[in-house]
């Protein structure tokens, strides 16, 4: 059973997987079955082009499925695709620290301006399939412009799965991610403090 993650349920942007059709014969013979294809789909978990080129993924789909069932016709022959879909139904985001101090000893140039401690966000994802769950970190779904977090912290990349924040005066502030679908997580709130860490 192949398995496909719905990410397009969160970030509209539409997924798709090919589909190969194998004839088997009598005789033996193993052919590719490249046309008089047709295939269809009652389930609310995938979608399917109608020649059977392709399963695909729009972020309209309601649920998951386990299994999500693609009928497959060719002339009088018919079987069945099932396919194990994975549905968002969780969002988080995670903080490494929500309280950054200042740092003794290290300061910036050319003002001197007080450094402080870095903390690690990620977006994890918990996704159903039927009666299974699993949780995937999603943190490369979230542009730039997503992630909301006000004037006293800057947002970078550290890699794929991680961004850094970076306090740069004191404060509080909330960091919220804004997602295209709508299913947003609970924001965090962040203090930063002139409290010196040793």
């Amino acid at each position: 059973t192949s398995s496909i993650l719905n990410t397009a349920a969160l970030d509209l942007m539409r997924i798709s997987s090919a589909v190969t059709v194998v004839g088997i014969y009598s005789s033996g013979q193993v052919d590719l079955q490249l046309t008089g294809l047709y295939c269809n789909t009652s389930s609310s978990a995938i979608q399917v082009m109608s020649d059977c080129s392709e399963v695909y993924l729009t972020g309209s789909e309601t649920s998951g499925g386990n299994p999500a069932r693609v009928r497959v016709y060719s002339g009088t022959v018919e079987a069945d695709l099932m396919l194990l879909i994975w549905y968002p139904v969780l969002v988080e985001l995670y903080i490494s620290d929500t309280e950054l101090s200042a740092i003794s000893g290290f300061s910036e140039p050319p003002c001197g301006s007080t450094t402080y401690q870095e903390a690690i966000l990620r977006v994890q994802g918990t996704f159903e399939a039927g009666n299974l769950r699993q949780d995937a970190i999603i943190t490369p779904l979230i542009g730039q412009d997503n992630i909301i977090y006000g004037p006293i912290l800057r947002v970078s990349a550290v890699n794929e799965l991680e961004q850094k924040i970076v306090a740069l005066v004191d404060g509080t502030a909330t960091v919220r991610v804004e997602l295209p679908s709508g299913m947003t997580p609970e924001a965090v709130a962040i203090t930063v403090t002139n409290d010196i860490v040793r």
